[in-house]
């Protein structure tokens, strides 16, 4: 199983994350940078960490939550988890893609949907639409 965690950093070469202790650790963490030639988000640069568990951990909203804090911490502006094929840079957290992101948040707040009626409702896309905003997207 893994979880797939995305985080837009400005400023930031190569992320350095302190992985969380406080929660299980996944059996291995890959990090990629997602490259942008175009440059559409100027100068924010994504990342994309996959968490890989042979068996996901029971209290998922803990494990979720002490990952974006990490990141957070190491300098993301934003970070959101979400499943596979859901990252584009043209659909970075847009309503046609609300309902593949279960987790979102930036160093004021962190919001989660870890439910199939919460990630499809309004609600979920107003958040999203607010974090776009903390973006300048």
């Amino acid at each position: 199983m893994t979880l797939i965690l995305f985080a837009a950093y400005t400023g930031v070469a190569r992320p350095s994350i302190q992985h969380p202790t406080s929660v299980p650790s996944p059996d291995e963490v890959r990090t990629y940078h997602l490259e942008d030639p175009e440059r559409r988000l100027k100068d924010i640069e994504c990342y994309e960490h996959d968490l890989i568990f042979e068996r996901l951990p029971q209290d998922l909203e803990e494990i979720v939550s002490a990952w974006l804090e990490a990141v957070l911490e190491a300098g993301a502006k934003i970070a959101w988890f979400g499943f596979e094929g859901s990252f584009d840079f043209e659909h970075i957290l847009t309503a046609d893609v609300a309902n593949q992101v279960f987790a979102a948040g930036t160093a004021r707040r962190v919001e989660f949907a870890l439910e199939d009626d919460r990630r499809e409702g309004q609600a979920w896309i107003e958040t999203l639409a607010d974090l776009r905003r903390h973006l300048q997207l």
